[in-house]
């Protein structure tokens, strides 16, 4: 063959001048087109290994690397092995870390990044890795688990959260539909109502806003006033809102405040501003009933509340035929439709309308004369059909709808028939309390030469020999070191004790076929790590608490029966305080009129020694007085200037004691009888 047929010349015209771009230059062909997967690397190695096929050819039958997989077949690199730094958790640890905050995020002790990140630390630190997590680790634990997220909880009082039990939301579903069906109202959505309070404060809270980009403490003007106003708001079913009743903490409706008012608006008036029996009942009777359609029978869905359990609103309500439906106790967060869907609105769109009036009226203030000028335009844009109508639709109540309410599920322990990597092992490593985190500032291992001063002198054991077993530690160095490892302390520059922790897993790892980069720590006997370190929320072991904490009907005929029942006993009850109160007043008069006459004698007795006295006085000055006018009747009397004197009893006549010889405290003795000495010759 010439030359010329065995030379190919190109097409393709090349200069030597120019050089050639990165974009010019030919591409490496694409060999793999989709990324292999462990299992099609498994397969090729298994067809290796039984010589069914050379390392070429399996690489290019399971398109994984060649280079690859010839590391795996000549054991120069193990299966599962990624490339890198070590994992701080395998996946079976991960895989019960996940399950454990996915069960505490269900109780409602949801766990927080910082707190995971403590409790990887405390499990490293037991592994006898001490080592600081850092925010590269989270971001990528939650990318290999997506079903993990950062979220803004609510808050949820520990009674709501008891409340929550799907026993008392499925009563209250049952008896919800037995009351529809039973009154043909299941596709009468314009007989069915929602009525319930809101507080809308003088004093709003502002939005955020444009400010100066720097400026520390951004500053907005508010009213000051802390008072409140309470609206009653009442809607149903088909989009229909009755007129508010507002209340008022006056005594007397100025007119002024009702200026722009929503037309129809009911007023009331109390001493606190909030609603009470009678306000309630006066609404019932004046204003929901006068707004409310004429077709019977009507089902009002409201809570319990002090002021709606009135035996005289049960009544009137039952003549009415109206229905009451009282919904369980701190649940109005998921079964009210007020609460769900308008007073948010409400409340939001009040906030706004507020920092308008204050931007456009400087230098003036909310008061209670500007609220119903506010609350107009507020009420016009809440209480609109689409928010009245996703309020009822998201409670469940019209439509009916029983999975309308999300519930969490209450912890439940983990299936008994599948073994969790603790039951296998018999340790445990996830803690359910938050351990201290570490810190970059401080050092994780200490130097040999420079012991951390905080954490004690070094062990003296430390300039014995390295041991190459357990075997090679004292049995006291064991007793000491085990009871350090119980109580959850290490002395960081203690190396023979850290020697020995890491001689222990090995030897535990080996007895039990435990992982490599399993944690250590307590023994569990047969529960579940999760299972253990879980908290569970209380159940309703009292069949009374769960029927008091179900709905009810307090239009019903037993209802109305226990009521009046109730109501006989209240009377009784206050019959028998007033007898008793009568019976106090009656002893109490008694008591009175003994006191007053006892009183009464006492003043008559002293009336009367008084008047005694006062004989007594003036027949001694009467006495005294014939004394000093006679003369003493004693023969050769020479005491002229005697003054006291004594009478004989028989003669009548006056002596001077001196004359007779008598002491005038022997006179004055009233069993003394005196005769002069004539009348005794």
């Amino acid at each position: 063959m010439a030359v010329s047929d065995r030379t190919f010349r190109s097409s393709r015209a090349t200069s030597t001048s120019v050089r050639r771009s990165k974009s010019d230059s030919p591409k490496r062909p694409q060999v793999y087109k989709e990324a292999y997967t462990a299992d099609k690397l498994r397969l090729a190695y298994e067809e290796v290994n039984d010589g069914r096929l050379s390392v070429r050819r399996a690489a290019e039958m399971y398109n994984v690397p060649k280079s690859t997989l010839c590391d795996r077949v000549t054991g120069r690199v193990k299966f599962d092995t990624l490339s890198g730094p070590s994992r701080y958790l395998n996946d079976k640890e991960e895989e019960e870390l996940v399950k454990f905050i996915c069960q505490c995020a269900k109780t409602g002790y949801a766990k927080t990044k910082k707190e995971i990140l403590a409790i990887v630390e405390e499990i490293l630190r037991s592994k006898g890795n001490p080592t600081h997590v850092s925010n590269g680790w989270w971001e990528s634990f939650r990318s290999r688990h997506p079903v993990l997220t950062l979220r803004t909880v609510e808050k949820l009082s520990y009674a709501g959260s008891v409340a929550s039990d799907p026993r008392i939301i499925d009563h209250y579903f049952d008896l919800l539909e037995k009351t529809l069906r039973d009154n043909e109202l299941l596709d009468s959505p314009a007989q069915i109502f929602n009525c319930d309070e809101s507080g809308l404060p003088l004093e709003h809270t502002p939005s955020s806003v444009v400010g100066i980009k720097g400026q520390k403490h951004p500053r907005t003007l508010t009213s000051g006033n802390k008072k409140q106003m309470t609206v009653l708001a009442c809607v149903n079913a088909a989009g229909y809102a009755i007129p508010p009743l507002v209340i008022f903490a006056r005594k007397s409706l100025n007119p002024l405040l009702t200026i722009n008012e929503v037309p129809g608006t009911m007023y009331g008036l109390s001493d606190t501003g909030w609603m009470n029996s009678e306000i309630f009942l006066n609404w019932f009777t004046h204003h929901f009933l006068v707004h409310a359609p004429a077709s019977r029978p009507l089902l009002l869905l409201l809570d319990g509340h002090s002021t709606h359990y009135n035996p005289d609103f049960v009544r009137v309500a039952a003549h009415e035929k109206v229905i009451i439906f009282c919904l369980p106790p701190n649940t109005t967060h998921l079964m009210q439709p007020l609460d769900k869907g308008v007073f948010g609105p409400l409340k939001s769109h009040w906030n706004e309308e507020c920092q308008k009036f204050m931007s456009k009226n400087p230098g003036k203030v909310v008061t209670q004369y500007d609220f119903m000028g506010i609350f107009s335009k507020v009420w016009y844009k809440a209480m609109i059909i689409p928010n009245i109508l996703s309020s009822f639709r998201t409670t469940g109540i019209y439509p009916l709808n029983r999975s309308a309410i999300h519930v969490e599920d209450q912890a439940t322990p983990l299936d008994p028939e599948v073994e969790s990597l603790a039951e296998k092992t018999g340790l445990a490593f996830i803690p359910f309390y938050t351990p201290n985190r570490l810190h970059k500032s401080k050092s994780l291992t200490n130097d040999d030469n420079q012991p951390d001063q905080e954490d004690g002198p070094p062990d003296p054991d430390n300039s014995l020999s390295d041991p190459s077993s357990l075997n090679d530690f004292t049995e006291e160095e064991h007793t000491r070191y085990m009871r350090r490892l119980e109580e959850g302390y290490d002395i960081k520059s203690d190396l023979r004790y850290n020697l020995w922790l890491k001689m222990r897993c090995e030897e535990v790892r080996v007895q039990a076929d435990i992982p490599d980069n399993l944690l250590l720590g307590e023994t569990l006997k047969s529960q579940s790590v999760v299972n253990k370190f879980l908290p569970k929320l209380p159940e309703l072991r009292s069949e009374t608490l769960y029927k008091k904490k179900s709905a009810k009907v307090l239009t019903s005929v037993e209802n109305q029966k226990s009521i009046d029942e109730r109501e006989r006993m209240k009377q009784e009850k206050l019959e028998e305080k007033e007898k008793k109160k009568e019976e106090r007043q009656l002893k109490q008069m008694r008591r009175q009129e003994e006191i007053q006459k006892k009183k009464e004698e006492r003043e008559k007795q002293i009336k009367e020694k008084a008047e005694q006295k006062k004989v007594i006085e003036k027949k001694e000055s009467s006495a005294k007085k014939k004394k000093q006018d006679s003369i003493c009747e004693a023969k050769m009397c020479s005491h002229k200037s005697a003054r006291k004197w004594v009478q004989c009893s028989q003669c009548s006549l006056w002596f001077h004691c001196m004359c007779q010889q008598v002491t005038s405290k022997v006179v004055e003795q009233p069993s003394y009888i005196f005769v002069c000495s004539d009348c005794e010759n």
